[in-house]
């Protein structure tokens, strides 16, 4: 978990190591495989997926809120070529204002 928060914290200042936490367990089935553990930003069909299955579900947000939170989440990882999942997810709660959905 430590390689996930302190890859989280290129990004943000004062990362919540619960909230990390809780995205290493909640997205441990897809990190499983190598390329589960990174999120292709340029594949819309990937972008919707996450759309759907994390801002609707687990964020409870509207498709507007996930759009420009995702746009914002691959816009601070955007000279990474390799963009961590833990670390996308987690940028798109915040950037959404939806931390506590984590936690």
């Amino acid at each position: 978990m430590s390689d996930h928060l302190e890859d989280v914290k290129k990004y943000t200042d004062s990362p919540k190591a619960d909230c990390v936490e809780s995205l290493v367990g909640h997205l441990r089935l897809a990190m499983t495989h190598d390329d589960g553990q990174t999120v292709a930003a340029t594949d819309k069909a990937e972008l919707e997926r996450i759309k759907d299955n994390y801002c609707r579900k687990t964020l409870d947000i509207t498709d507007e809120e996930a759009d420009s939170a995702i746009a914002a989440a691959a816009e601070r990882m955007a000279g990474t070529n390799q963009k961590n999942r833990v670390t996308f997810y987690y940028l798109i709660a915040e950037e959404a204002g939806k931390l506590d959905r984590l936690a």
